[in-house]
């Protein structure tokens, strides 16, 4: 079993940033599909990426409900980017371990890849 944490950075702003959100989140859906454990953080501008992908009048919000139980947002920075109170709203857990970030570490010590999208 492969133990994966996709980091989605990109806002799904324009065509180019919200393949990435999606391409991230179809890859997921895909190997939790053939039982890999498998956690999506959205981080820095990403933010702004879960609160449009999690919208479920967004055209791409299939793609987020499919693996929306493994989903969690950086806390400082849906903070930083305004998106905090959206997130908390759509029941998106926001993770604060390493001075209001994701710990990175933490993941790397649990055995976790990660990939960045």
């Amino acid at each position: 079993m492969i133990k994966l944490a996709i980091i989605i950075l990109a806002d799904a702003h324009d065509a180019e940033s919200t393949g990435r959100v999606f391409n991230g989140l179809i890859s997921a859906a895909e190997l939790v599909a053939a039982g890999h454990d498998v956690t999506v953080i959205f981080d820095g501008a990403g933010t702004i990426g879960a609160a449009k992908f999690s919208d479920p009048e967004d055209d791409h919000h299939e793609a987020y409900a499919a693996v929306k139980d493994r989903v969690v947002a950086c806390s400082f920075c849906a903070d930083a980017f305004g998106q905090k109170e959206i997130l908390l709203k759509r029941s998106i857990k926001l993770v604060d371990e390493s001075k209001g970030h994701p710990s990175f570490a933490k993941l790397l010590s649990q055995g976790y890849q990660v990939l960045s999208f």
